[in-house]
């Protein structure tokens, strides 16, 4: 009998946890944009907001440069029922 292993559930996948997503930027932005925090607040990773974030992301390495900005993600906070 030819048996597949069983797929792992990631963390992520779990009915109970929402993945998270934010942008983040250097230092050195900070000080150049006047700002207070080197990152957005953590956000829904659905497929519409990674999208935002990565245009937004993208148009912010072309203006600062490369590896100026990314994005985190995190595997995903508790969804209350």
């Amino acid at each position: 009998m030819n048996r597949q292993p069983i797929k792992e559930k990631e963390e992520h996948e779990s009915p109970h946890l929402r993945p998270q997503a934010r942008i983040c930027w250097t230092y050195e932005v900070c000080k150049a944009k006047q700002e207070q925090s080197t990152s957005c607040k953590w956000s829904d990773a659905d497929p519409v907001v990674m999208n935002m974030l990565r245009a937004m992301c993208a148009a912010g390495n072309e203006k600062y440069g490369a590896g100026s900005h990314w994005i985190e993600l995190h595997k995903g906070v508790r969804a209350h029922p």
